[in-house]
């Protein structure tokens, strides 16, 4: 998956196989199976460079890497159209239309922001910092990286 990270179908397909796979696991083993799932990035950046020395390695091999990865999002994307939806899905689906209502939402998330809005804020600067931290490194030569 990592072989074409910016791809758009590569951010749906991949977060929707792991949702999937999460509601099929037992709710004990999901924060496990969860963590064990992200090491796919990990595995894709290896992946990625192999695909590299795969192609030649050269100045251009990366259009070929790209494009092979694209290939192989839209196959995800395309095997995943076939698969059913989740036992778990369907019950909460089935629960959660006879009790929907926007305005139980709304009122229940300014309850949540009232209780929590220290957390809120703290996530905010959190998710804002590691989102601005990598331009930072990219951004700077390799004698001013004081950040990375």
């Amino acid at each position: 998956m990592r072989l074409s990270q910016h791809h758009p179908l590569t951010h749906t397909s991949y977060g929707n196989a792991i949702a999937m796979a999460l509601d099929n696991s037992p709710a004990d083993a999901r924060g496990l199976m969860s963590g064990i799932l992200q090491q796919g990035y990990s595995l894709g950046y290896v992946i990625a460079a192999c695909a590299n020395l795969g192609v030649g390695g050269g100045q251009n091999s990366w259009k070929t890497v790209f494009w092979i990865g694209a290939a192989l999002s839209i196959a995800v994307g395309l095997v995943r159209c076939l698969f059913p939806e989740s036992k778990q899905f369907l019950e909460a689906r089935a629960a959660g239309k006879a009790q929907a209502n926007p305005s139980a939402f709304w009122k229940e998330t300014k309850v949540m922001l009232a209780k929590e809005w220290k957390m809120c804020v703290y996530c905010i600067i959190l998710m804002t910092w590691f989102n601005c931290k990598p331009q930072f490194c990219y951004t700077y030569s390799p004698t001013q990286r004081i950040w990375c």
